[in-house]
């Protein structure tokens, strides 16, 4: 500050944390057909409406297969329409060494919500004083330096929206060669809670951290604070569901005119034992994974359902778009699978106004429908 001949400057201290970016690290799958399938389609089947991510490679030659790789695999529909027009493919690269045009292109068109560029592949030329809008995901294919890099470029998703994005480092020990021994240690650390180990090199207060989705397998490490009034509405909630499982189960079975030889109860597969288990261990569930780890579901768009009335009571958990699925399609049901839940949508996931209504009318008014049959 003398260098600058400052004279009384404000200090403006802000917190690093984003708490809608969940971290993640993973070893590297080197089949990338593998490791991107998801990403491919996307873009396939969406074109311009794909969902925004940066890959940061450690090297221009990385970017430039990356790249190739994924011109390759997208093909024609690598564009936002049929014109074939260079301006418009979803999917560039970034480095030092692209050309003054192409860069100011990339650059428009990543500072706009609706930009034709879904996937940029870039090195740490894409850095700070960069403006991006909309980005959801980060993916780093090979660390970054060190943590002070990769918390800037794993920034750069969740800036224009509150929906919870990701930040994954994808790795090898090749890779982490010439990082630093911080990253080195956030990267193969699998016991502590990825978020806190990044703040710990920033000193910030690691008491005051609002519960959330943090970390890749953290589930274990993290608990919220449940209320007398947030247990009563996600019994509630998990009451509504279990009635509504059971008045799909016997909708279908009068119209395909099958023998009720199962319990509703077990064809549901969702009952009374099932809410006592989830209330129980409500304050560590957080995901799919962890309602399979502390309850007896077994099928997932079961457990998705569940976790959407988490979502609903807590407001601490975002619900992706693969875990919601459409109403509509429940008269898809076969009882060729009869068990097969993962083949219908979800029930409740994307009718949110199911949770707003009167639920215990609608609780009342079935179980006198079932006592009459």
């Amino acid at each position: 500050m003398r260098a600058l001949e400052m004279k009384n400057p404000a200090l403006i201290l802000e917190s690093p944390n984003r708490h809608n970016i969940s971290y993640a690290a993973q070893v590297i799958n080197h089949d990338l057909a593998k490791t991107f399938q998801t990403m491919v389609q996307e873009l396939q089947e969406k074109k311009g409406c794909t969902e925004r991510a940066i890959i940061y490679c450690q090297t221009i030659k990385v970017t430039t297969y990356l790249y190739s790789f994924f011109a390759s695999e997208v093909g024609d529909d690598m564009y936002v329409d049929d014109s074939m027009d260079p301006k418009k493919r979803t999917v560039e690269m970034f480095h030092s060494r692209i050309d003054e045009l192409n860069r100011d292109h990339i650059l428009e068109s990543m500072g706009k919500p609706d930009g034709s560029v879904r996937v940029l592949i870039a090195t740490i030329a894409y850095g700070m004083g960069i403006d991006c809008k909309n980005v959801t995901t980060v993916i780093h294919y090979g660390p970054s330096y060190n943590l002070e890099t990769y918390m800037q470029e794993s920034g750069r998703a969740g800036r224009s929206n509150m929906q919870m994005c990701k930040s994954v480092i994808l790795y090898s020990s090749l890779m982490m060669m010439h990082c630093s021994d911080e990253i080195k240690s956030y990267v193969r650390e699998s016991s502590k809670c990825r978020r806190k180990m990044l703040l710990e090199s920033f000193d910030v207060d690691l008491n005051n951290l609002p519960q959330s989705r943090s970390c890749n397998g953290m589930e274990s490490l993290c608990s919220r604070k449940v209320t007398d009034a947030q247990r009563t509405a996600l019994a509630q909630k998990l009451t509504y569901l279990k009635m509504v499982l059971k008045e799909q189960f016997l909708k279908k079975a009068k119209i395909a005119n099958v023998p009720m030889f199962t319990p509703t109860k077990l064809a549901g597969a969702f009952g009374d034992p099932e809410i006592e288990q989830i209330l129980q261990h409500c304050e560590k569930i957080f995901s799919v994974a962890s309602i399979f780890k502390f309850v007896n579901i077994w099928h997932t768009s079961v457990a998705n359902d569940v976790l959407f009335a988490f979502s609903n009571v807590f407001e601490d958990i975002d619900v992706a778009e693969s875990e919601e699925t459409e109403l509509d399609n429940i008269e898809e049901f076969s009882f060729d699978n009869i068990f097969d839940f993962d083949e219908q949508d979800s029930l409740l996931a994307s009718v949110e106004e199911l949770f707003t209504i009167a639920e215990d009318s609608l609780i009342e008014n079935a179980e006198e429908e079932y006592d009459t049959e």
